[in-house]
Order: C-alpha cells, then structure tokens, then sequence
C-alpha cells in the first residue's frame, strides 16, 4: 500500500432502514459503533477495504429497522504514519523515548471508542461490536473485560479474527506444537469462551 494511501483513522457512518434518504434524528434511530482494533502493525489503513465490504453489506441489506451506523478504527499510538501526537522514539517532556506498552494501548483504545461512540446523551448508550485481529484480539478481550469501565457505551459484542491460532495445529511446527503442549489449545478455548 503506497503511503499516500495510510490514514490513521477510518470513519464509515452508514444509515440504514426502509426509505432512508437522509440521516435520521438520533432519538428514532439506535446507534451502533463497529470498532476495527488492528493486527500488528498496528495501522488502520490495512483495514479499508474491510470496511467497506461492511458498508457494503449494510447498504445491501433489508433492514427494517432504523440504525445509525459507525464503522471505524485508529491506528495505535506509536504506530501513526501522520499525526501531531508524538510517536514511539520520538523524544519524551523527560527527553527520553516514548514508548507505549500494551496498558497504555488498551487504555488508548477504551478511550477512542468511547469517543467515536458519540452518545446521544439523552438517549440511550451506543451498542458497541468489537472486531480485533491478532493483536487486536487480545485487546478486545481487555476491554470485554474492562467493559464496565466504559461511559455511555454498551459493549454488546466482539469477533476475534485471529485464523493463525485457529489453525496453527494444521502447520507442520503446529502439529509439534499440539504434542509437546496438549493443554494449549484447550485452554485458549476456555478462556475465549468465557466471554
């Protein structure tokens, strides 16, 4: 993908129901956020063409139902292409690196999605799905587990998109893997199914 091409943030807001030409007032219609949390390496750019295959299924469809639609996702800080927020290496008030570990990103990702959220304050919370691949699985789970954490959202879901687990066992060094480690597999699947 030519670097003219990476963005930093993906915004999508599709409306949908009978007859809609025009976006409906926000107290006739749900709000829904569909948060993408990216592999690495963290740009959200990758996940475009994603996007608007979402759109496009949406616009598609035969909804009834009025639903206003947000469809977006942030690439990770350190991770921005062009941003005026500093970036991993780049010289701290300390004058030291900044780095962002894994806290600071899940605390960075509950913080955008409350914000694309943008509740209506008089009516009910923003339904949030959660889509996380590789890394961003992980980050799903945290805040699945944090979601109480979370204003004016209403975490009603997520789908963990991470085949190289799903699938590791059919690899040659998988298969090695499944024998050497046989509670490895079972115990991804325990905790996934708690959420």
């Amino acid at each position: 993908m030519p670097s003219s091409d990476i963005r930093d943030i993906l915004v999508h807001d599709v409306h949908v129901g009978k007859k809609q030409q025009h976006p409906p007032s926000s107290s006739h219609v749900e709000r829904v956020l569909v948060y993408i949390l990216p592999g690495n390496p963290g740009l959200i750019s990758f996940y475009e063409p994603f996007a608007n295959g979402l759109v496009s299924l949406l616009k598609a469809g035969n909804s009834a139902d009025k639903a206003a639609i947000r469809i977006c996702g942030k690439s990770y800080r350190g991770f921005e292409v062009a941003t005026s927020e500093k970036t991993q290496g780049e010289a701290d008030t300390d004058g030291g690196p900044c780095m962002f570990g894994l806290a600071d990103t899940i605390a960075a990702c509950a913080r955008d999605v409350e914000s694309f959220a943008d509740p209506d304050p008089s009516g009910p919370p923003t339904k949030v799905i959660l889509i996380g691949h590789s890394i961003g699985a992980y980050i799903l789970l945290e805040l699945l587990a944090r979601r109480t954490e979370l204003k004016r959202v209403d975490l009603i879901g997520g789908i963990l998109v991470f085949p190289t687990v799903t699938y590791i066992a059919r690899s040659r060094l998988g298969r090695i893997i499944t024998v050497c480690f046989p509670c490895f597999s079972s115990s991804l699947s325990n905790y996934v199914g708690r959420y």
